[in-house]
């Protein structure tokens, strides 16, 4: 179920768990500019976007900052994002 197809009752839920729990809130916002990132084609926004999400310091999602960061060339992003996705969805 995308959020564009999701009850009022199921988005206030969301929104109730959001606001519980930060760590939560913020994993979905990076998930968010991760998806706007994709779907804009705004390839050039993605290292800040990826410091964001280094910054701050979610378990799971850290770890893909720092395999970044061990990439020899910024062109080599690209390959990162998707070597990384599908290395976990190969691993399911």
């Amino acid at each position: 179920m995308s959020c564009r197809s999701a009850s009022e009752e199921d988005r206030a839920g969301l929104k109730d768990v959001l606001t519980r729990c930060p760590e939560l809130d913020t994993a979905a916002g990076h998930v968010r500019d991760f998806g706007e990132i994709l779907s804009s084609r705004l390839g050039a926004t993605l290292p800040a976007r990826i410091d964001a999400v280094d910054a701050s310091q979610l378990p799971g999602l850290t770890g893909f900052a720092l395999e970044r960061r061990t990439l020899p060339e910024p062109d080599y992003i690209e390959l990162a994002i998707f070597g990384w996705w599908w290395t976990r969805m190969r691993e399911r």
